[in-house]
């Protein structure tokens, strides 16, 4: 999965600091579709796919090893996930007519987050970041895109601009 995210944080020292973030994921599982001339002569027609957004809103801790340039860290986050899913399915032939129906679900989780990596300097006010992170959440009501609940490994990278 692709996850987008907006970071921010508060630097309450050089060593400690306070984070926000709020992210965005699309999941899809689309199959491969019956082919024209099979619906046009009549042939039973049976199609199903999913899909899933994600928004994950979360705040945390970093703590960083060191004051240098170079400044690897450690951190936790606790945050709610937002999460919408929809299924469709359409079955039937061109004579019988062929019915679509689509299922929607939203639900609400909480996740926790532990995560490591580094940020880099380049200048006064930009720097590189690294970030490795292991997710976990509670269990979805229903599947979303085939996952049951929201967890893996990932990481990510990013430019963060100084103020």
């Amino acid at each position: 999965m692709d996850r987008w995210q907006l970071h921010g944080s508060w630097h309450f020292t050089e060593s400690l600091s306070a984070d926000v973030s709020l992210g965005f994921q699309i999941e899809r599982d689309v199959p491969s579709r019956a082919s024209i001339f099979s619906v046009i002569l009549g042939d039973e027609v049976e199609i199903e796919g999913s899909g899933g957004g994600f928004i994950p809103l979360d705040v945390g801790l970093r703590y960083y090893l060191s004051e240098d340039r170079f400044r690897p860290y450690v951190g936790v986050s606790q945050g709610l996930i937002m999460i919408r899913s929809l299924y469709t399915q359409a079955e039937g032939n061109l004579t019988n007519g062929i019915i679509r129906t689509d299922y929607s679900f939203e639900d609400r989780q909480w996740f926790g987050e532990m995560k490591t990596g580094f940020d880099y300097r380049v200048g006064k006010s930009i720097q590189l970041n690294l970030n490795i992170f292991y997710t976990w959440s509670n269990a979805f009501q229903e599947p979303v895109g085939g996952f049951l609940r929201y967890e893996g490994v990932g990481a990510n990278l990013g430019i963060h601009v100084l103020l």
